[in-house]
């Protein structure tokens, strides 16, 4: 990123909310890059409840979005682009080796498989110096990547902000308070 593009992303920022900002977009901080508590840590914010962390990495994320959005863009992640990283990324394959303890023949392996190696051992066995043969196969099985597809999904859906928000259930909160008060008052009556 240029100089020019770095003013116009940190222009105005001032203390925590420029460090949260500098950490969050840090790619060279494996850390804190895109990750918006150890961002709220690494600017120094001190709490002893890693949930408040969250909550004001959660909070300098949407104040800052816009900036972050033009960050995106300027390193070439516009919305077009992700979507078709995010496509590829959701087709993605990986590729399996498995050992086998015998032969295989490369015409009866399934279409996505191949063979990768095979071993022959000669071994001596027994008083009578039998000699006997074991081969190895490895298996090269070409599978769905369904791991690296459901992170992609995930960072794709916490990126775009589209995940619905925790419930709160504050009905119990209330009668506990209400709880509080009358325990409160029946506390002064005895005095």
């Amino acid at each position: 990123m240029s100089k020019t593009d770095d003013d116009k992303i940190f222009k105005g920022l001032r203390g925590r909310q420029l460090l949260w900002l500098k950490a969050f977009l840090d790619d060279g901080n494996p850390k804190t890059f895109l990750n918006k508590t150890a961002s709220a840590e690494a600017a120094g914010h001190k709490t002893t409840n890693r949930n408040s962390l969250s909550s004001i990495g959660h909070r300098n994320w949407k104040i800052l979005q816009g900036r972050i959005q033009a960050w995106m863009d300027d390193m070439g992640l516009g919305e077009a682009r992700l979507k078709g990283k995010l496509v590829e990324l959701l087709e993605a394959k990986e590729t399996k080796l498995i050992p086998i303890r015998g032969d295989l023949l490369e015409d009866s392996l399934h279409e996505d498989a191949r063979i990768m190696a095979k071993s022959v051992q000669t071994k001596l066995a027994g008083k009578d110096a039998v000699e006997y043969q074991e081969e190895h196969t490895v298996l090269a099985v070409e599978t769905e990547a369904r791991e690296l597809q459901r992170r992609s999904l995930d960072m794709a859906f916490k990126l775009k902000g589209l995940y619905a928000p925790d419930e709160i259930n504050i009905t119990g909160l209330e009668k506990l308070a209400e709880r509080m008060a009358r325990a409160n008052q029946r506390v002064k009556e005895e005095e």
